[in-house]
């Protein structure tokens, strides 16, 4: 796969199976790693463990926020929430959409921007005094 041209990865990307798919998410190539997420194979558990990653980059951790199908499933919007590569605007939106319980958990999380912590602690703090 390494000594394939950018071109063929996409190519290759748009219809791997899960094992090559997992080494193209983390080609230095942005248009590469992007293409793995249009696979018409890709589940639910497989992008909830690239959600879970720490060194894939910030465009496909976004990317992987910003995508309708993906969004509906709770598991992964907590994913890409607590993922410390997640563009800071993305994980403060979605932020409100997670369980007290989680928030929580944030809220204690050493790895998680200060930033996002204080907006969780925030939203804490509002749904108990109501």
């Amino acid at each position: 796969i390494s000594g394939l041209t950018t071109p063929e990865k996409f190519r290759l990307a748009l219809f791997a199976n899960r094992e090559v798919r997992s080494l193209l998410i983390a080609d230095p190539k942005k248009i590469v790693s992007l293409a793995v997420l249009k696979n018409a194979r890709m589940n639910e558990s497989e992008i909830l463990h690239y959600a879970q990653r720490k060194n894939l980059s910030e465009e496909v951790i976004a990317a992987i926020a910003k995508d309708p199908k993906w969004q509906r499933h709770y598991p992964i919007r907590l994913a890409v929430v607590a993922n410390p590569k997640t563009p800071l605007s993305t994980a403060l939106s979605l932020l409100p959409q997670l369980q007290e319980r989680d928030l929580k958990n944030l809220c204690r999380d050493k790895n998680v921007v200060p930033v996002l912590r204080r907006r969780a602690q925030e939203l804490c703090a509002a749904r108990n005094h109501k």
